[in-house]
């Protein structure tokens, strides 16, 4: 299998690969099993919502067409080995490509994509954060970081995530001009559909993520990086020696610091929010 970072392959036993993901399955505190299949009940929901809007004349007939499915497939996991870890954990994947939920996500996906990267803070790709950083000198009291956040999707609350962006569509005074679908609607989309319904399969029996955004859905990495972008601004502005640079690509970010800051500025990213944790994989003077 493809590892997790390295464009290299693992070669697993394959008992050892189904041990580690039931272990990861058995963490009661993020997943528990299911004794009913929702997706047919899932379908229904998402065809029905899909109808009112197109009623409503907020979507058109190809937009109402394309996502709606009648025969829906259940979305699976599995995992890619982080070889770069002591233990080499596996990064659980759910593909959502094929099942009832992945077009729908499409339409508030492409609406929440041109808010993104509103803060100069993030980057597109590594080699655009690998520019970003190439020149940028060191002073002797300070130091560069490297912040890592805690299994990102599962640990974002949907609630304070629809929250989050519901402030943002608020003050986007082109909305209307993209899209008839008012901020209502999105946000009631993004909360009962693409977000919320953390299901999947594996070895014939379902699964249910407790909290957290939903796993390979096309909306997941927007909602993620807008509620990430909240994050980092409230703790730059709010901490009393800000980072001199601060760069994120997805969930890893590049910063340089006073060396006598660094502790009371992780405090500060930690206690923004409870449910998102930041980590120190790294230092260099």
């Amino acid at each position: 299998m493809k590892a997790d970072k390295g464009n290299c392959f693992v070669v697993l036993d394959t008992i050892d690969y189904n041990n580690k993901i039931n272990a990861l399955l058995n963490n009661h505190n993020t997943y528990e099993l299911v004794s009913k299949p929702p997706f047919r009940r899932i379908e229904r929901e998402l065809n029905n919502r899909l109808s009112t809007l197109k009623n409503q004349k907020k979507i058109c007939d190809s937009r109402y067409r394309k996502p709606r499915t009648t025969d829906t497939m259940p979305t699976v996991i599995r995992g890619s080995i982080k070889h770069h870890k002591e233990g080499d954990p596996l990064r659980p994947i759910v593909s959502c490509i094929g099942p009832a939920l992945y077009n729908t996500s499409k339409l508030p996906t492409n609406i929440l994509t041109a808010l993104q990267d509103g803060n100069d803070f993030s980057v597109p790709n590594s080699s655009k954060f690998v520019d970003e950083i190439s020149n940028i000198d060191i002073q002797d009291d300070e130091i560069m970081l490297s912040f890592d956040v805690v299994s990102l999707f599962t640990a974002i609350p949907v609630k304070k995530a629809c929250d989050y962006i519901q402030n943002k569509l608020d003050c986007d005074e082109s909305l209307h001009l993209r899209r008839k679908l008012d901020t209502t609607d999105l946000i009631s989309m993004l909360n009962s559909v693409p977000l919320s319904n953390n299901y999947f399969v594996y070895n014939d029996s379902v699964y249910k993520q407790i909290h957290g955004c939903a796993m390979g859905s096309p909306v997941s990495p927007v909602v993620a990086n807008l509620c990430m972008e909240v994050i980092e601004e409230m703790a730059i502005n709010t901490t009393p020696v800000p980072p001199k640079v601060w760069k994120r690509y997805v969930d890893d970010i590049f910063c340089i610091i006073k060396k006598n800051a660094v502790d009371s500025f992780h405090n500060t990213l930690n206690s923004i929010d409870q449910h998102i944790s930041f980590t120190i994989v790294e230092e260099k003077s």
